[in-house]
């Protein structure tokens, strides 16, 4: 069973171009094809996912219904607040279109955060419009 809701990005603010390029140095892209699971909801963190290009579906599901559905296309980091918060993902995360994705262990980008500050506030953005997004989405559930 599935509630009917717009899809909606998971978030307005992409990743910067300085973030995009660490991550990118960081991790070896990959191609991955349509219909792959990247994370489970409830799988404990383990990495951040950049999308270089393509679309990843990410969806919330309780009970048997899909509570929420986002969109993730390029620039999209993907697993943030699992991965900073070190707490199980609350999505999961699904290739609708091939995808070119760069992927970084939660360490390494604990150590990227850590060595380059002035990329906090880019996360805290991205991070800032995924709450906006989820209230938004609770709103109009509630209605």
């Amino acid at each position: 069973m599935a509630l009917d809701f717009d899809e909606q990005p998971l978030s307005v603010i992409s990743a910067a171009p300085e973030l995009a390029r660490e991550i990118e140095d960081r991790s070896a892209p990959m191609w991955v094809e349509e219909g792959v699971v990247l994370f489970r909801q409830g799988d404990p963190p383990g990495q951040v996912y950049y999308v270089k290009s393509g679309e990843i579906a990410l969806t919330i599901r309780a009970s048997g219904y899909v509570l929420m559905q986002a969109s993730a296309k390029a620039g999209s980091l993907l697993g943030l607040p699992s991965s900073v918060s070190n707490e199980p993902f609350t999505m999961t995360a699904t290739t609708v279109r091939k995808a070119e994705i760069c992927r970084i262990d939660r360490a390494q980008f604990r150590d990227l955060m850590a060595e380059n500050p002035q990329l906090h506030f880019n996360v805290l953005q991205i991070l800032a419009a995924e709450v906006c997004a989820a209230r938004k989405a609770m709103s109009k559930l509630l209605g």
